[in-house]
Order: C-alpha cells, then structure tokens, then sequence
C-alpha cells in the first residue's frame, strides 16, 4: 500500500533525453587493445552497415553535426579537446579519405605513381613559379625528398601525401586521379615565398700594416691573461683564418703564449690541490674519519683536480701512511 511519504518521493519531470543519432549503434573492433580499429575503419564501417558510400555518411550525417552551432570546431577548441586547427584538419581527413574509400572500386586500373610524380610537378608550378626549393619550404619538407617524389623516383608515404593535399585545397582523390589536377588546385601564393634577401655586404679591406702592428702589440703585452688568436681575430674584426693566411709565425706565437699560460695555470693549480689534499686528508685523520676520496673531494676547492695523478698520488700516500 502506497503511504504519503513513498508518494513524495516520486520525481514527476520528465527525465533530459540528449538527442540520438539516426545512426544505430555499432561497436568498434578491439577497443583496449593494440589492434583497436581507427577512426577511418569505422567509418568505412558504419557506412557499409548502412548501406551507403563513406563520403556520403561524412557529408550528410557527420559533417552537419560538427558544423552544427552547439557542436561547432570553437566549442571543441574551448573544451580543451582539440584546438581548432587540428579539429578541422582531422574532420578534412575523415572526408577526403571516405571519399578514396568510397571511389576505389570505381577506379578502372591501379593509381600509377607516375600520376603523383605529373600532379606534384604540375603543383609546384602553380604554387611557387617551378621552383622546387621554396615549394619544399613552404611545407616544410627537406627539397631532396620532394625532389624524388617530383621526379618518381620515390612514393610520399599517406601522412605526407594528405599534408600536400590540405596545402593545395584539394581531394586527395582529385590528386591521384584527376585529369585537370590545375583546376581542382585552390590555393595560389604569389612571391611572398621569394624571401627578402639581404644586400650583399663588401667584404672589409684588409689593412695589412694595421694588423700586424695589433698582433706585435699583443705578443709582446704582459696582459693576464694572455689573449687566444680566436679573441684577437674577434677583436680585430677578421676572419682568424683570414689572418693566420697572412701573419703565421705571429699568430703561432700568440697561440704559443696562450697555451704557456694556461698549461702553468694548470700546474699551479695542481701544486696547490696537492696541498689542499694533504690538509684535508690531515684534519680527518686528527678527527679519527679515514680519508676517502669521496669525503676529500667534498671539503676540496677544485674536487675535479682529483683526476690528476699528482693528486691522487699525494691522496694515495696520506692513506698509505695510516695503513703502516
């Protein structure tokens, strides 16, 4: 028996029923495996169970709804699910390849790679004047590759096929098919591709006199330290190899007083890291801690003066001296 409690827990409004698709449920094949099928399988799929061609499923049912106001690219973009540029790059794919999908039983013979070679030439003409360099740049391709695809010596594999399509504004079925490829082309770029090129800067004169008086300045200064030939050429303004051409002896002597320097720097420094070393092995020992490499290197100003064989011998004979 129905009691006045249980009757005011009846919801009386009508439930929100989001909108249903005309299309019946078909479940994809693999889901959660590595064999999941695509998205263009799908598709191919769903269409077939329909009984219609892919490219009329895409351009009658899907397409529509992704045009649609409530579902629109921007609102996809702003729910963090795909930004805008790569929503509509996918949607095109989905299209252009139901569309090859759709008309492959329709094509009397293979697709020759020939055709792609005429197509892509015929491309390069429209776009960039023939020129095959800054046709390559403006996709972003190495010219060598799209060279070999030019010339039909290599095949460009389906990624990068329907990356020149996209650029062009055109089907990939009109690409590999079509007769009159130049008209079903939609995109035309005129010279901005020419890039700006810098005017040529004369090249600086060599003042002979002037240099070698610099390099004579600088072998004979007691700077510390001493300048590299490498800094000198900076200084100087010119090429390092422009000037060693013509002042060798000068510029090996600069060299010659560089690598002095720092080879007597280094041997300071060692001379200097094998006393540190006996110190530090000293005032561990005093605090009854063996001396390790490790713990020496931690209390050591320079601890990669340690890969020194001088440092490691005077390291090693501290240790040898507690060991007797």
């Amino acid at each position: 028996m129905l009691t006045q409690s249980s009757i005011e827990l009846w919801d009386l409004e009508k439930p929100f029923i989001t909108e249903r698709s005309r299309l019946h449920h078909l479940k994809p094949i693999g889901v959660g495996t590595a064999m999941v099928e695509s998205l263009t399988g799908y598709i191919a799929r769903l269409a077939d169970s329909h009984s219609v061609f892919p490219g009329i499923l895409i351009s009658r049912e899907i397409a529509p709804f992704l045009n649609d106001s409530k579902t629109s690219t921007d609102e996809f973009s702003q729910q963090g699910f795909l930004s805008k540029e790569e929503l509509e790059w996918q949607t095109w794919v989905a299209e252009v390849l139901g569309e090859l999908i759709a008309a492959i039983p329709y094509l009397k013979t293979p697709i020759p790679k020939e055709k792609i070679a005429k197509s892509l030439s015929i491309a390069i003409d429209m776009v960039s004047e023939g020129n095959l360099a800054a046709f390559a740049s403006l996709l972003g391709l190495p010219k060598n590759t799209v060279w070999m695809w030019k010339n039909g010596k290599a095949i460009p594999q389906i990624d990068l096929l329907l990356r020149i399509c996209y650029f062009l504004r055109v089907t990939l079925l009109n690409f590999l098919t079509s007769e009159d490829i130049a008209s079903c082309i939609k995109i035309t770029i005129k010279p901005p591709y020419q890039r700006s090129r810098k005017p040529r800067i004369s090249p600086k004169l060599f003042d002979s006199e002037q240099i070698q008086d610099a390099l004579l300045a600088v072998v004979r200064s007691d700077e510390i330290p001493p300048p590299a030939m490498r800094e000198v050429a900076l200084q100087l303004g010119y090429d390092r190899r422009t000037i060693l051409q013509h002042f060798p002896d000068l510029c090996h002597a600069i060299s010659a007083k560089h690598l002095s320097y720092r080879k007597s720097l280094r041997l300071e420094n060692i001379e200097l890291s094998c006393k540190e070393v006996q110190q530090i092995a000293i005032r561990l020992c005093n605090e009854e801690i063996y001396p390790t490499e490790n713990l020496v290197s931690q209390s050591m100003t320079k601890p990669g003066y340690l890969r020194y064989k001088e440092v490691r011998a005077t390291l090693q004979q501290v240790q040898t001296n507690l060991s007797g």
